[in-house]
């Protein structure tokens, strides 16, 4: 495989494409309530967010618990650069990308910087869905 930009036309970029768009769906959930984030990660996604926690259906609380009683959606973001993509394989791929999320907290924008690695596998319908998110702070 090359380290180029892949072809348009190719599996390859196809894969990319769907990534990339996959991302801001992912931090569009991120940025809303629970129940639209769940719309974009796996049923056995596992999240590493950036106080060092990390939640999946194994951990104590397991995931869903915990985007039901505490998550705290962003309220913004900003992904910096290109994001650095990886093909798996055919149906899996990983980005790495640096960002800056703000959460509003008693009424001023707190800025968290961080870098975050992605990775997707791709549904039976074509869909790309989120399976491991790991954001780590600066």
């Amino acid at each position: 495989m090359s380290d180029s930009e892949p072809t348009a036309g190719t599996i390859r970029f196809r894969n990319k494409e769907g990534t990339m768009d996959a991302v801001a769906l992912l931090w569009r959930g991120l940025c809303d309530k629970p129940k639209t984030l769940r719309k974009y990660i796996t049923h056995d996604a596992v999240l590493a967010e950036p106080d060092r926690e990390v939640y999946s259906p194994r951990t104590e609380p397991t995931l869903k618990e915990y985007l039901e009683d505490s998550y705290e959606p962003w309220t913004a973001y900003k992904i910096h650069g290109d994001p650095d993509f990886v093909e798996v394989d055919m149906m899996a791929s990983t980005v790495t990308y640096r960002v800056t999320a703000w959460r509003l907290k008693r009424g001023e924008m707190v800025a968290t910087e961080g870098m975050c690695s992605s990775t997707f596998r791709q549904g039976p319908g074509g869909d790309w869905k989120c399976c491991v998110h790991h954001m780590a702070q600066f």
